[in-house]
């Protein structure tokens, strides 16, 4: 009886959880849908608006680290932590639409930012302590929520945004009459209703946690696991994660960050970007309707995407499965770099490869890398400090070249950095299987025999395996 009530708690949690990444994808997603219709509704630039949204990344990188301090310490109140995440996200959304000023929105956005990263670390820690080793289904659940929030937030917001001039402009001049007694209108107050929808759904969703806190649930599934003590000298070593070889574990860590980089640069351009630049090009004839569209066929992408890797993950090798991601979308947005911008047809097909190829690059990358090296905390906290930082930098320069040098250049950037990071694929696979395959070896042997003490916190690479990538929440 005791066993079925912690599995139906189990449940109930989980599905929580999953509801909370629904969530976030939606009020990630509605910033990149309503960003033209928030920059004129505020008095913004492109590249203004971009700047704060830049502090979201940094804000990410804070949530993260403080996590996992916290979390440390009070494992007990890992449903407290993302019910405050949740509630202050949820009311953050509500008010970004009345920032007054670019400070004011950058401060939100690094408030959501923090709330994101201890969401994110709580949750993916939460459920390998609730399901230990049948974690695999759930947490690929949870993010795989993520993407399903993407889908909706383009569905929410399209009765919501406003009407492109041309459009406006063609409706009211269809007659003399209409267009003299009738002025067209733009309600820049409708955007505020989405982000009240999505506002309003994530501060319902964190009293479901408040309860299971209240409820003790945390408590009762963190009393099962017991710290494991690490040596701090042995996990700072820098060839540690390599079997001792300093050289080739220091030169691992250095390419994989790199990696973090460059599929940032990657993916932040076309899909924060994309929809601004479909309603306001010149290139492509897209109504908002049609752009609208392109959202959601980018978001079902991304999805489609981390489905089949799951699926596909079971019996495909991750050299072939990573390699094929890397492949596939360096071509796409080759394809959107040179015909997607004058061709429409060819914009969909390549976006939705282009979505699909660069949704599995973050989880995959780890994946493979755990293949060759141990992936200590300290490795994963390097990789995502670097992926905080570059996001940041990032996503501020795509808003200013965007702005000030060429609106395809948001494109371009993204083809330089997935033209790049088949180049870095190439060198650190011959790297590692030149000189990591033995070490390998030795590792499992050496990891096998500490198996069964290995705790919870310290399965970092199946936690980081199940997460969607930062700069596509972000």
């Amino acid at each position: 009886m005791e066993v079925k009530r912690e599995a139906n708690r189990n449940r109930y949690q989980t599905a929580a959880l999953i509801a909370a990444w629904v969530c976030m994808g939606m009020y990630c997603t509605l910033t990149n849908v309503a960003l033209v219709d928030m920059r004129n509704r505020l008095g913004l630039t492109t590249e203004e608006f971009g700047r704060a949204l830049s502090v979201k990344h940094l804000g990410g990188l804070t949530g993260g680290l403080f996590a996992g301090a916290m979390l440390d310490r009070f494992r007990d109140k890992t449903n407290l932590f993302v019910a405050i995440s949740t509630l202050v996200c949820g009311c953050g959304t509500m008010l970004q639409p009345w920032s007054t000023y670019m400070e004011v929105l950058s401060v939100l956005f690094f408030i959501e930012g923090i709330c994101q990263g201890l969401t994110d670390t709580a949750g993916n820690t939460y459920i390998m302590a609730m399901w230990g080793e049948k974690a695999g289904p759930p947490m690929h659940s949870i993010h795989f929520g993520f993407t399903v929030g993407c889908v909706f937030a383009p569905l929410i917001a399209f009765a919501f945004l406003s009407p492109d001039e041309d459009e406006v402009a063609g409706s009211f001049n269809s007659t003399t009459a209409a267009y003299t007694t009738m002025q067209p209108e733009i309600d820049g107050d409708k955007i505020t209703i989405p982000y009240f929808i999505i506002g309003s759904c994530t501060v319902l969703l964190s009293v479901a946690f408040f309860v299971f806190d209240l409820k003790g649930y945390a408590k009762d599934v963190f009393a099962k696991h017991s710290k494991k003590k690490s040596s701090i000298k042995e996990i700072l070593a820098p060839g540690s994660c390599a079997g001792g070889d300093t050289m080739f574990g220091v030169a691992m860590v250095a390419m994989f960050i790199l990696y973090m980089i460059l599929i940032n640069g990657i993916s932040i351009g076309p899909l924060s970007l994309g929809f601004t630049f479909l309603r306001e090009t010149d290139k492509l004839d897209f109504t908002l309707e049609e752009a609208t569209a392109w959202a959601m066929a980018a978001s079902a992408g991304q999805m489609l995407g981390r489905g089949i890797t799951i699926i596909i993950s079971h019996w495909c090798p991750i050299y072939l499965m990573l390699g094929t991601e890397i492949a596939l979308n360096a071509v796409s947005i080759s394809l959107i770099c040179f015909v997607g911008v004058h061709n429409s047809v060819v914009m969909w097909v390549a976006t939705v490869v282009f979505a699909m190829s660069s949704s599995p690059l973050w989880p995959g990358g780890f994946s493979w890398l755990d293949q060759y090296i141990t992936l200590y905390g300290i490795v994963v906290a390097l990789a995502t400090i670097g992926a905080g930082i570059s996001g940041f930098v990032i996503q501020w320069l795509t808003g200013y070249l965007y702005e000030y040098v060429d609106e395809v250049a948001i494109f371009y950037s993204s083809m330089a950095a997935s033209l790049s990071t088949v180049l870095l694929a190439v060198v650190m696979y011959t790297v590692a299987v030149r000189h990591g395959k033995r070490r390998k070896g030795d590792d499992l042997q050496a990891l096998d025999s500490e198996k069964k003490d290995i705790d919870y916190e310290f399965t970092v690479k199946e936690t980081i395996t199940g997460s969607v990538d930062l700069c596509t929440k972000f």
